[in-house]
């Protein structure tokens, strides 16, 4: 048996969620409860090994709170909005499945029983959206560890800064201050370990940058 417990503010819900889950024979729903404190407060004697959890905008505390209090369970996210902040901070909170609006009850239920067996379910627009995300962090880091550690700024205005331009003209350029300008600088000519401006740009052809 998969031990189920629902997470939802509006009443009706959960209770209509527990009926329709408690019809299916391999699915015990132990418990359904609200996201606040006196709700949650009952997750670890309830000892769930699916969560299903409304998650509507800026659940980050509750979701967290709903980790801490039952880390053996897996949380299927019910609702997950779309946006890319809701769907990161899902995943971030340890959120193996997720449900949206346009999915049905057999949707749900087939996710259940996924996560409870280990199988995180992701819709595909959602599945999109964390892919990309990933795919962000992954150039990010790629360009950070490829060319000195350099920020995407920092290589912006070693760029300029390789094609002779002064920190006055490089903030012009960029529409941003002197002092920033100076401040990227000094970090560029730290991190490829040049000592004038003139070395910066020989360090990063020879890091791939511009080649």
């Amino acid at each position: 048996m998969i031990r189920v417990c629902v997470v939802h503010d509006i009443i009706f819900v959960r209770d209509a969620l527990e009926q329709v889950l408690m019809g299916n024979g391999d699915l015990l729903v132990v418990g359904a409860v609200g996201a606040d404190d006196k709700g949650l407060s009952q997750l670890a004697e309830l000892d769930p090994d699916v969560i299903v959890f409304d998650t509507p905008p800026g659940m980050n505390g509750a979701l967290t709170s709903v980790r801490t209090r039952a880390p053996r369970a897996k949380v299927v996210g019910l609702g997950v909005p779309e946006s890319e902040r809701e769907v990161v901070a899902c995943a971030g909170a340890g959120v193996s499945g997720y449900v949206s609006r346009e999915n049905s009850i057999e949707d749900l239920i087939r996710t259940i029983r996924s996560v409870a067996h280990g199988e995180p379910v992701c819709p595909p627009r959602i599945l999109a959206t964390l892919l990309k995300v990933v795919a962000a962090s992954e150039f990010a880091a790629t360009i950070a560890t490829d060319h000195g550690g350099l920020t995407p700024r920092e290589l912006e205005v070693a760029g300029f800064i390789g094609r002779g331009l002064s920190n006055k003209e490089i903030a012009v350029h960029l529409n941003i201050g002197l002092h920033t300008v100076k401040s990227h600088a000094h970090n560029i000519l730290r991190k490829l370990r040049a000592r004038r401006r003139s070395e910066v740009l020989p360090r990063l052809s020879r890091s791939g940058f511009g080649a």
